[in-house]
């Protein structure tokens, strides 16, 4: 079976680690920056013990080489990169194969109609299936934890126990299908977690005197909790109006339920005991003698646009009010430069080329029915 990754980061060489493990798969990489890529990445647990290497049988940039006869496709992109590297490959993607997008959110679903039209198969990730640091980039990966269990759905309906099956085998982890693909695009991990720990980190940096970089989780505080338990709550309200709508959204677990941890002071305990987040920093650069907000980070580029606003738009078509999403994005609109909203309306300018679900359909029983496909 003929393999192909996008994306060579954390999770891109972890996959190529692990899938390259297995003798049955020939993993490909697509990739600008080819030429650092080895035939091997070693893969190691955080105390630099080596676990095992995959093989990786080819690196390159040439679409004809690295897509012909690919049997699965799977991007680990960031979602604000997602669009354009589809754009250019899909027209070399043959009929009938695998897109897998891990994780499947930012608005894949309306992204993907000149695959459906080729049947190809689009299955997107609730989460990224481990967690994963580079140790050497094209060499090596760090392993820091691997899910218990993994949830996918389809684009489109599809035969759930073979491709649920498929995808057990591959990763060999335990894998559930859930009923519908909203349960992915609304699941709250980076776009409420890491949207709400950079306003509450950030929505003062100028006037503040950041003299190191501050740790994302270790340091977690109880307002960064507050803020994220409140539009957490928002989320919940909107997925129990559309499970109302006959859509089930049980699957959609809020964060404080993910965590077991329904009180600010209960969810920052947890979130600074969690092994796996230990040493991971903030996007921050050192700039004229102190640290500042790395707005080019994946982090600002990825999860506002691509995750919270989704979010935004869907609780406008079921009339969902969201104060708190909104103090978060208008900051974020103010410290990005962009317009997100018009005289306290949301309404993002073109420009900015987003998927908006308030805007794709005409009614709440058309947004229901496309997910029920």
């Amino acid at each position: 079976m003929k393999i192909v990754i996008l994306g060579g980061g954390n999770i891109g060489s972890l996959l190529i680690g692990d899938l390259g493990n297995n003798p049955e798969l020939e993993i490909f990489l697509y990739t600008e920056n080819f030429l650092i890529w080895k035939e091997t990445i070693d893969v190691f647990d955080k105390d630099d013990n080596l676990l095992f290497s995959g093989e990786l049988k080819k690196a390159s940039n040439d679409k004809n080489l690295i897509f012909k006869d690919a049997n699965i496709i799977i991007s680990t992109l960031p979602s604000h990169i997602f669009p354009k590297v589809l754009k250019e490959i899909e027209d070399y993607i043959s009929p009938k194969s695998i897109l897998v997008v891990i994780p499947g959110s930012g608005g894949v679903e309306y992204l993907t109609d000149n695959l459906k039209k080729k049947d190809c198969i689009i299955i997107g990730f609730q989460r990224v299936h481990g967690i994963a640091r580079i140790k050497e980039k094209g060499k090596s990966v760090y392993s820091l934890g691997k899910k218990d269990q993994l949830y996918i759905s389809s684009v489109k309906k599809i035969n759930k126990d073979y491709y649920k099956n498929l995808i057990e085998h591959l990763f060999n982890i335990k894998t559930i299908f859930l009923d519908n693909y909203l349960n992915i695009t609304l699941t709250p991990s980076n776009p409420i977690l890491h949207t709400t720990r950079l306003y509450s980190l950030f929505h003062n940096y100028k006037n503040e005197n950041f003299k190191k970089n501050v740790l994302f989780y270790e340091e977690w505080n109880d307002a960064s909790s507050n803020i994220l338990l409140a539009c957490d709550k928002e989320l919940e309200l909107l997925c129990n109006m559309i499970s109302n709508y006959g859509l089930d959204q049980s699957s959609v677990q809020p964060l404080y339920k993910y965590y077991e941890a329904n009180n600010p002071q209960a969810f920052t305990k947890k979130i600074k005991s969690i092994k796996a987040f230990q040493s991971i920093l903030s996007p921050m650069i050192f700039l004229n003698d102190r640290y500042i907000p790395d707005f080019e980070s994946r982090y600002f580029k990825e999860d506002f646009l691509f995750g919270l606003v989704i979010i935004k738009s869907c609780a406008l078509l079921f009339e969902i009010e969201t104060k708190n999403i909104d103090i978060v994005l208008k900051w974020f609109e103010s410290i990005a430069n962009i317009t997100l909203y018009v005289d306290g309306i949301f309404s993002p300018d073109d420009e900015l080329n987003l998927v908006l679900p308030h805007l794709l359909f005409s009614s709440k029983n058309d947004f229901i029915s496309y997910y029920k496909q």
